[in-house]
C-alpha cells in the first residue's frame, strides 16, 4: 500500500502534440493564446 502511494506521487503524464495544417484552427489557437495573454496583462 505505501509503495503504491509513493510511486503514484512521482508518476506523470505527457501530452501528445499534433501538427495540423488547418488555417482556421491555427488562427483560433493563436487568438485564444492572445486573449489569455491580454487578460493576464490587464488583470495586473
Amino acid at each position: 500500500m505505501a509503495r503504491t502511494v509513493w510511486s503514484s506521487i512521482f508518476d506523470y503524464k505527457t501530452e501528445r502534440y499534433m501538427n495540423t495544417k488547418n488555417k482556421r484552427i491555427g488562427v483560433l489557437h493563436r487568438l485564444l493564446q492572445l486573449s489569455v495573454i491580454f487578460k493576464i496583462m490587464s488583470a495586473t
